[in-house]
């Protein structure tokens, strides 16, 4: 419905304005979003309103991501290996944590 009235936020028309582009990357959507263009658009008011509240994911949490990401595409992460019996060995070093949690 946004796309239809011409109110939808676009990224890219914020891309020197890191703040705000970061928060419609990663905060809610909120109201104010839709008031940045269009029909009755108020993009000072929708900016404000948008930096003084919270965003789900911190910057350092998108970056740590992004940089996995990445790693993952280009060959340099790999998921761990499955044992044949279907684990990860996960498990087995609970177990002895545990183990060795006790006999201290």
């Amino acid at each position: 419905v946004a796309e239809l009235i011409g109110c939808r936020p676009r990224i890219r028309d914020h891309i020197f304005d890191p703040k705000i582009a970061y928060r419609l990357l990663c905060g809610s959507n909120m109201a104010a979003t839709y008031r940045l263009r269009g029909p009755h658009a108020q993009p000072e008011l929708a900016k404000r309103m948008m930096l003084h509240l919270p965003v789900a994911h911190s910057l350092k949490e998108v970056a740590s991501l992004g940089v996995l990401y990445v790693l993952s595409r280009i060959g340099l992460l790999k998921e761990p290996e499955r044992r044949s019996d279907g684990s990860d060995g996960h498990d087995a070093r609970m177990r002895e944590m545990v183990h060795l949690e006790r006999t201290e």
